[in-house]
């Protein structure tokens, strides 16, 4: 009974003890103990996850700017030491791969990394395609292809603008008479996001009077082409001329631009109607070295200036192929601000031994004054 009580009242001291943290050890006094660690395993990528944004196209319309970016998602095995992770990348379905690499950290176990395209959703719907990854090193994995969902829509062709330019934008200060080009720029505009096609319209440069067919073709998805179309010739003293262009489109749809014009009138002169000069000139310039007895055409050529910015007139007068004994009358008209006209006559003939013809020859104004040119002839003589 006494041992009993005796191993009651150890049991209880040991009980006591630990309760108080106390421990038996085997170990000699003052030595430390070591917990044991846990093993270091091989770095290792386990999956990689794709995620992509946006994740879906539909509704978007064709030619819209947008921005697909990818999203790898890697895990690598938990207690691993630190390491790099060689890959290559897609975004056009594995046609075409670039390279990169991404770090971990002792004992990280996720790391991401993003790649984007970029550009306008085409109309053929070839882009933004399937993206993914493929790892290299420290293993070889292969992630899934992911890519946005849907297609975007593409727009009816129609012409739904046009701006016309005209240049010069002013005959103002120009002289009556002086010769120019009109040009007008008609800048076509359809909807985005189309399939192409072509627009008829007709152009005119006369306010409408007059319309001359012409066409266009717009490739797919392209918005804007310019059209040019001119007017050419003098500018006339009672203002006519250059006038108001435009064009009517008449398929897709229909539209009228507005119409544009140079601003401003060209300025006339208060002179007469008048010659200021005649040049003249002959061809052959010499009959040197020909037989006598060749039949040969001299020809005349009077070149008939008058004052500039004139209203138009006819110029008089009379020509001589001998020097003057003969005469025969001519006239010639210039239009309203035409400053230059030429006249031509002949002697034609066998040339003669005595070496009379060809004669002199130039013209002698009678109206609207009077004027007399120079007299010209073929240098030399026949042999």
């Amino acid at each position: 009974m006494k041992k009993m009580l005796m191993s009651v009242v150890v049991l209880i001291c040991l009980c006591l003890l630990a309760s108080c943290g106390y421990s038996p050890s085997t170990s000699n006094a003052g030595e430390p103990t070591s917990q044991p660690t846990a093993p270091l395993v091989p770095f290792k990528v386990t999956s990689v996850d794709m995620a992509v944004s946006p994740a879906s196209i539909a509704g978007m319309s064709c030619g819209t700017n947008v921005t697909v970016t990818y999203t790898a998602t890697f895990h690598a095995t938990p207690s691993s030491s630190s390491g790099t992770v060689l890959f290559g990348y897609t975004l056009n379905n594995g046609r075409g791969q670039r390279n990169a690499s991404i770090t971990f950290s002792p004992g990280q176990t996720t790391k991401s990394y993003t790649f984007t395209w970029s550009g306008a959703l085409p109309l053929d719907h070839t882009y933004p395609e399937a993206g993914g990854i493929q790892v290299i090193s420290p293993n070889q994995l292969t992630s899934s292809l992911v890519a946005p969902i849907g297609q975007c829509a593409s727009g009816k062709f129609q012409v739904t603008s046009i701006a016309m330019a005209v240049s010069p934008t002013s005959v103002q200060g120009l002289s009556c008479g002086t010769s120019i080009v009109v040009t007008y720029t008609a800048t076509i505009h359809v909807a985005p996001n189309n399939s192409g096609g072509t627009v008829q319209f007709t152009s005119t440069v006369n306010n409408g009077r007059g319309q001359t067919p012409a066409r266009i073709t717009f490739g797919q998805g392209e918005t804007t082409k310019t059209y040019t179309f001119t007017w050419s010739g003098a500018l006339p003293v009672d203002h006519t001329y250059p006038e108001a262009g435009g064009i009517q489109v008449t398929s897709p749809n229909q539209l009228t631009s507005s119409l544009v014009g140079p601003t401003g009138q060209c300025s006339t002169s208060s002179a007469a109607f008048h010659v200021t000069n005649v040049a003249m000139a002959v061809s052959p310039t010499s009959i040197q070295g020909l037989s006598c007895g060749t039949s040969v055409v001299v020809t005349y050529t009077a070149t008939i200036h008058v004052a500039a910015n004139g209203p138009g007139g006819t110029v008089k007068f009379s020509y001589t192929v001998n020097n003057g004994r003969g005469q025969t009358s001519a006239s010639i008209t210039f239009s309203p601000g035409q400053t230059v006209r030429t006249y031509t006559f002949t002697w034609s003939g066998a040339l003669p031994a005595d070496h009379t013809s060809p004669g002199p020859g130039g013209i002698q104004v009678t109206s609207p004054n009077q004027l007399t040119s120079l007299l010209v002839v073929p240098t030399g003589t026949c042999r």
